[in-house]
């Protein structure tokens, strides 16, 4: 991404973490594990992505999505 768009993406989500934290929609003792697991993967998959090459990192990356949408669309309708 540029830096322009990353200026904008973490500002959104700022402002999304501050409404979320202010309201109390948040489960603390559910919410530190996902921080923690989210810096990890972040990090490890940034390091890994760098090393593969693209074509392996763009089928990886589609293959999570499809089977993530199958299972939303499975757990939702079926």
């Amino acid at each position: 991404l540029n830096p322009t768009r990353m200026v904008m993406v973490t500002a959104a989500n700022a402002v999304a973490v501050i409404v979320f934290v202010l309201a109390g929609a948040i489960a603390w003792q559910q919410c530190l594990p996902m921080i923690a697991g989210a810096f990890a993967g972040g990090w490890s998959g940034a390091h890994l992505g760098r090393r593969l090459p693209a074509p392996i990192v763009w089928a990886i990356t589609v293959v999570v999505a499809l089977l993530t949408t199958i299972i939303f669309f499975a757990r939702a309708y079926l």
